[in-house]
């Protein structure tokens, strides 16, 4: 009887100590989990982060771009004035001498 209680004691702490080391694998396991997914929690930000930076550029390029037309836009239409402002001079001029001619 004393032999079978100490191999029950036996069994039981083989057991406990199963149960312990198991215990400790999965405390393991969920540490590491939890630094998975905070890894990747992080990437993601990190990856939220460079798209909106990204999207911020290509805002910005886009006003310059615009910004840029606007001005050449401008340039040319005050060049094209410019030209007609000369033709008007110039065909005021020559009627004026062709009303001369005409007196």
């Amino acid at each position: 009887v004393e032999g079978m209680r100490r191999e029950k004691e036996a069994s039981e702490d083989e057991y406990g100590a199963e149960i312990e080391a198991l215990k400790l694998q999965r405390t393991e396991m969920e540490m590491e989990y939890n630094a998975t997914v905070a890894d990747l929690e992080s990437r993601l930000v990190s990856s939220e982060e460079e798209m909106q930076h990204l999207r911020d550029d290509e805002r910005e390029r886009q006003q310059q771009q615009q910004k840029k037309l606007q001005n050449e836009e401008q340039t040319k239409n005050h060049h094209l004035e410019e030209e007609e402002d000369k033709l008007q001079k110039k065909i005021q001029v020559q009627e004026e001498q062709f009303q001369g001619l005409q007196t």
